[in-house]
């Protein structure tokens, strides 16, 4: 054997044992090297000992290698996609291994891939409902550094990915329902937030055909304004789901949400003109948008009501900080109350 081949040797038998989950050979080469796992995980091109254990979920392998000095850093060791064993132990839904590396620190599950995404884009993209559950309820009690005030569940919520979304978008663009609810559970704000390209998750639930998933954001966030923001291309949600000639979607936007007909598009196309303008268009369709007034122009009352409410609102704070401002004049004048005859005379007595 030659000298090249002496030294990978313990690497090997390493590789070996994490495969296997056997802590024994772990023990023995850390027994004849204090630092070979260390030079392990700076020697492989790809995933070291750890990584392997945390993928196949050998627990006590994980355990056995968190003892070592150097744990904090190979938790954070990255393979060739620049995923930690963290994120591998979540991709896997390793339950156990995530519990363990989670108490050696929760650096590592701030922590984004090559591709820019966290662990939450991971758990969602790999339909991981029990991983994400777990990440959750511990981040959620876990504060960040640095004086931010949000939890580490609530920041991960809102990060977004190299395509500029977040982990509640992507889990409305796959359809993942169960997976939506908790993250909608952890940090609602996140759906609100627009992507990169400047739609909204309800544009991506119709782009990519995801109706059930836009039924439960609709009915959670029962926003008017929300329901009928537009993307990129000046286009709403109805827009859209006429463009890609959804006809469930359609109708179920026709009845059960409050979207707006008469809105234009940046061609200055709106709903009933979009449709006209396809071959072979649903005329059933064309019958509902025009008995709700989508031939004619000007704007939809519904938007006409909604804004009327806000100037409304507006006009009561107004109204309001004046009288308080009023009263305040009267029990508080500027100058103060007049002292004069306040002052105290001789005793009667």
């Amino acid at each position: 054997m030659g000298e090249k081949e002496l030294e990978k040797e313990p690497e090997k038998r390493l590789c070996d044992a994490a495969l296997k989950g056997d802590v024994t050979p772990l023990h023995q080469l850390l027994g004849e090297d204090p630092v070979v796992l260390d030079k392990a995980a700076l020697n492989c091109e790809d995933k070291n000992p750890l990584h392997i254990a945390a993928m196949l979920g050998h627990a006590d392998f994980v355990k056995a290698n968190l003892q070592v000095q150097s744990a904090y850093f190979l938790c954070l060791a990255r393979d060739r996609e620049g995923r930690n064993p963290l994120h591998l132990a979540a991709i896997y839904g390793r339950l156990t291994v995530l519990q363990v590396l989670l108490d050696a620190g929760f650096e590592a599950a701030v922590e984004k891939t090559d591709g820019e995404e966290t662990i939450l884009h991971l758990c969602v993209k790999y339909n991981q409902l029990e991983a994400l559950k777990v990440l959750v309820n511990r981040l959620k009690d876990t504060q960040l550094p640095k004086g931010r005030s949000e939890d580490a569940a609530y920041f991960l919520c809102l990060a977004r990915d190299g395509n500029g979304r977040n982990p509640i978008h992507l889990a409305a663009m796959y359809g993942r329902l169960a997976v939506l609810q908790e993250l909608l559970d952890a940090g609602f704000q996140a759906a609100l937030e627009k992507t990169d390209e400047g739609g909204t998750i309800l544009h991506l639930c119709v782009k990519y055909n995801q109706l059930e998933a836009l039924k439960m954001l609709v009915d959670i966030s029962k926003d008017v304004w929300f329901q009928n923001a537009k993307n990129e291309d000046g286009m709403t949600i109805l827009h859209m789901a006429i463009y890609y000639r959804q006809n469930q979607t359609i109708k179920y936007l026709l009845d059960s949400s409050q979207v707006w007909v008469k809105q234009q598009d940046a061609k200055g196309r709106n709903a009933l003109s979009l449709l006209r303008g396809q071959e072979n268009f649903d005329t059933e369709i064309e019958s509902s948008l025009t008995s709700i007034g989508a031939i004619t122009g000007g704007r939809d009352p519904g938007e006409y009501q909604v804004m009327l409410k806000e100037r409304s609102n507006a006009m009561m704070v107004v109204l309001s900080l004046i009288a308080t401002m009023a009263f305040q004049a009267v029990v508080s004048p500027p100058g103060g109350l007049w002292q004069d005859d306040l002052k105290e005379g001789p005793n009667p007595h």
